[in-house]
C-alpha cells in the first residue's frame, strides 16, 4: 500500500510540474500577443503581424521583353525591401516554372520572401479586374499574419526604396491618383473600364472625378481585405 500511495504522490507531483511548466509557456506566448477588439467588452488575443506583404499579379506569358520587366521589379524588391516582407506573385501555371528561375536568379534579402502562386484558369472579365477576387482571397487565409499590405503591378513597377519603413500599422486604405490628377473620362483605360463595368450613365455621373490608380494601393490587412 505505502509503494502505491509513494507511486501515486510522485505521479501527481509530476502532474503539477507539467502544469507550471504549461502555464509558464503559456504565458511566455501571451507576452508575444496583444488584444484584439471583437464586439464590445470582448478581447480575443492575437499574435502582433510581424511581416508586411507585397501583392502583384503578372498575367503576361514570359516572353523575352516581359520577363525582363518582371526581372526587374524582383530585383528592385530585392535591392530595396528592408522589412521583413512576403512578396507574392500570382501567374498563370504554364508560366510558374520561368517566373520561378527568375525568383532564383534574384539576389533577394534575407527578410523578403517571393512565393510564386499559379493559376489554373484566366481571369476574367480581364486580369486586371479578376486580380482582386484573387487578392482577397489570400489575404482571408492568411488574415493575422501580416501588418501592412501593398498591391501593385508588376510589368511597370520599381522599388527606390522601402514603401513599409517607419509605417505603423495601417487603420485605412491608401490610394493615390494618377498623374496631375486626370479625370476618369480624360483617361482612355479608366473611361472605358467604367462603361463596360457600370454603363454609360455611371461614366457621365463621374467623368469629372479624378482618376485613382489601381496599379498601387496599400493598407492595413483588414481593411484591405474588406
Amino acid at each position: 500500500a505505502k509503494c502505491v500511495l509513494s507511486r501515486f504522490l510522485m505521479d501527481a507531483a509530476s502532474f503539477v510540474r507539467l502544469l507550471w511548466l504549461l502555464l509558464w509557456l503559456w504565458m511566455v506566448q501571451l507576452e508575444a500577443v496583444v488584444g484584439d477588439s471583437i464586439g464590445e467588452g470582448f478581447a480575443v488575443p492575437i499574435r502582433r503581424p510581424a511581416r508586411n506583404l507585397v501583392l502583384t499579379l503578372y498575367a503576361s506569358p514570359v516572353a523575352l521583353q516581359t520577363a525582363c520587366k518582371l526581372s526587374v521589379f524582383l530585383s528592385s524588391a530585392a535591392a530595396h525591401l528592408r522589412t521583413p516582407t512576403d512578396v507574392v506573385v500570382f501567374v498563370y501555371e504554364r508560366a510558374r516554372p520561368a517566373v520561378l528561375q527568375l525568383v532564383s536568379q534574384a539576389k533577394l534579402q534575407r527578410k523578403v520572401v517571393v512565393e510564386v502562386v499559379g493559376l489554373p484558369f484566366p481571369l476574367r472579365p480581364r486580369p486586371e479586374n479578376g486580380r482582386f477576387g484573387v487578392f482577397a482571397g489570400y489575404l482571408n487565409r492568411t488574415m493575422g499574419r501580416y501588418g501592412n499590405v501593398l498591391v501593385c503591378d508588376a510589368r511597370d513597377v520599381v522599388f527606390q526604396s522601402d514603401p513599409f519603413i517607419g509605417l505603423a500599422p495601417l487603420t485605412g486604405m491608401l490610394a493615390f491618383p494618377e498623374h496631375n490628377q486626370i479625370s476618369i473620362g480624360d483617361e482612355p483605360f479608366n473611361a472605358w473600364w467604367m462603361y463596360i463595368c457600370f454603363g454609360a450613365e455611371e461614366l457621365r455621373r463621374v467623368r469629372n472625378k479624378a482618376a485613382v490608380c489601381s496599379g498601387g494601393f496599400m493598407g492595413g490587412a483588414r481593411p484591405m481585405k474588406a
